[in-house]
């Protein structure tokens, strides 16, 4: 049984937030790209939450070419092959690295990242549409880089994902607080989703959906065909 758990989605759907959740929940190891990344490009950056927003013209110069992403790719890869239960947060590793990994897109509008950026206090990021500029501008990087290498649309593509989910809806307003509730409904979610396919506490997502969940709203799709979960998201939500 796998014990590997992948978190792909775009910039600021809250990645990093998660794994670090899941692995400390878990008790796995938490492992993020972008610090392995940063080492390839030989970037102190303090804090690579936050790296992206204070330089990103300067990393993505780094990057032109693709060879650093493909170090990290690399060794993304290597660790997913290892014997050691972890969470892992890369984007495109699971179009790059398909295997026995769990699988999971966690989406959000522009408008909900956006949100969170200015929650964060991310350096830069002074206004909505400053934030919207800056998040635009790294996924395209990526989408372009996906493209490159795999000819698949990081924008539209979810054929090799376990578990879609949609989270826009759980900030409701670009506060702490909102961010905070938002995220541990989710978690919730995510964690039975998780527990399930490791054999542990299989019972917990039937469990969220008797009591209607708030965090069950966010699911798109999910390859648990045994369960009935609420029909709340709308098919045309872009995720």
């Amino acid at each position: 049984m796998t014990q590997k758990i992948v978190i792909s989605g775009l910039t600021a759907a809250g990645k990093t937030t998660h794994t670090k959740l899941l692995a400390e929940t878990l008790g796995f190891r938490a492992v993020h790209f972008t610090d392995l990344l940063l080492g390839e490009l030989q970037v102190d950056a303090g804090s690579a939450d936050q790296v992206w927003f204070s330089r990103l013209r300067e990393i993505e110069s780094m990057r032109a070419g693709g060879s650093a992403d493909r170090r990290a790719d690399e060794a993304i890869g290597a660790l997913l092959e290892a014997d050691e239960p972890m969470v892992v947060d890369a984007v495109l590793a699971p179009w790059l690295h398909p295997g026995r990994q769990i699988n999971v897109w966690l989406g959000s509008d522009r408008a909900s990242r956006a949100w969170k950026c200015r929650v964060s206090r991310l350096p830069g990021v002074i206004s909505t549409d400053d934030s919207l500029r800056l998040l635009d501008e790294k996924d395209a990087f990526t989408r372009a880089y996906l493209w490159q290498e795999r000819k698949v649309d990081l924008y539209t593509d979810r054929c090799c994902f376990d578990l879609v989910l949609d989270n826009s809806h759980l900030i409701g307003e670009p506060t702490l607080d909102a961010a905070r509730t938002g995220i541990r409904e989710l978690h919730q979610v995510l964690l039975a989703y998780v527990n399930w396919r490791l054999g542990r506490q299989g019972d917990a997502l039937l469990e969220l959906a008797d009591t209607a969940a708030p965090g069950l709203a966010a699911v798109v799709r999910m390859d648990v065909d045994r369960l009935t979960l609420p029909q709340t998201v709308l098919a045309s939500r872009r995720i």
